[in-house]
C-alpha cells in the first residue's frame, strides 16, 4: 500500500516523511497441542492467532537547513517507548492497532541517508475502533451492547464503592455469571479500577488482587447484562470495540 497517512503514539509521520511502501502481514495460526494420556500423536485444543507485523518504508522530507540525519534521529526518539501504542493507518478506516517498534529502522545505503524502514509488531490480532461506556446504578442491572467483531476486555471504575459490611467486598457481576470482586480494607467510601486487559486491580491507588472466585470479564459481541453484585456504589463499565482484519 502507498499513500498512507501514518500515526504512531500521537507522531504523525507523514509530517517529516514520505511513506512508500506498507507492508501489513497477517496473523498466524497455532494449535494449542497436548500430548494424549493413553494414545500416540496429540490433541489439538484450539487454535491460536499470533502477532503480525507492519513494515513501513521512509524517506525523509527535504528540510532547509536540517540533514537527513536529524530526521531519522527525531524518528528514533518517537520509536523509543515503554510497551504497545497506538499506530494508526488510514487505510484501517479509523481503526488502529497496538503496536510496538522491533529491531533496528533500517537506513537505506545511499549519498543522502534518507531512507529507512521501520517494522512495528502488533501485540494483538485484533484491531481497535470507538471507545464505549455505560453506568452502572448502585444495587442496579444495566443491559448493553458490544459492537466489533471480536472480543474484547473492559475496565471496571468507581469513586464510588462501599464495601458489603458482612465479606468486606465490593464487585459487579457480569451475564449472571463471572464477577470481579475487591476486598475493600476501610469502611468509607473508596474508589476502584480494574483493568481486564492490563489485568491490573487498585483500591485507592494501592495495587491490590482481586478474590479468588473473580474472574477477568471477557465481553464477546452483542448483547451482556452487568450489575452491581456486592456492596453499594455506581460504577462505570468502558470497554473498546475491536475488529478481527
Amino acid at each position: 500500500m502507498r499513500g498512507e497517512t501514518i500515526t504512531f503514539d500521537g507522531h504523525r509521520l507523514n509530517d517529516r516523511f514520505f511513506v512508500g511502501e506498507v507492508a501489513v502481514g497477517m496473523p498466524e495460526y497455532a494449535p494449542r497441542i497436548e500430548d494424549r494420556e493413553f494414545a500416540d500423536g496429540s490433541r489439538v485444543r484450539g487454535m491460536r492467532l499470533g502477532s503480525p507485523e507492519v513494515s513501513v518504508q521512509l524517506v525523509a522530507k527535504p528540510i532547509y537547513g536540517r540533514a537527513a540525519r536529524e530526521t531519522l534521529s527525531e524518528l528514533v526518539s518517537w520509536l523509543h517507548v515503554d510497551g504497545p501504542k497506538q499506530l494508526s493507518l488510514s487505510s484501517d478506516g479509523g481503526l488502529w492497532r497496538m503496536c510496538v517498534p522491533i529491531g533496528a529502522p533500517q537506513i537505506g545505503d545511499n549519498e543522502w541517508n534518507d531512507r529507512v524502514t521501520v517494522t512495528f509488531r502488533q501485540v494483538e490480532p485484533a484491531l481497535y475502533g470507538e471507545r464505549h461506556e455505560v453506568t452502572v446504578p448502585s444495587g442496579a442491572a444495566i443491559t448493553f451492547v458490544v459492537g466489533g467483531d471480536y472480543p474484547t476486555l473492559p475496565s471496571i471504575s468507581t469513586d464510588d464503592a462501599t464495601r458489603d459490611s458482612t465479606t468486606r467486598q465490593w464487585g459487579v457481576r457480569l451475564d449472571d455469571g463471572n464477577v470481579m470482586r475487591v476486598t475493600i480494607p476501610v469502611s468509607v467510601t473508596s474508589t476502584v479500577e480494574m483493568d481486564c486487559l492490563w489485568r491490573t486491580c487498585l483500591v485507592n491507588g494501592a495495587t491490590t488482587t482481586p478474590t479468588l472466585l473473580s474472574d477477568w470479564f471477557v465481553l464477546e459481541p452483542g448483547a451482556h447484562v452487568v450489575r452491581n453484585d456486592m456492596g453499594a456504589g455506581d460504577c462505570t463499565l468502558s470497554w473498546y470495540e475491536r475488529w478481527h482484519r
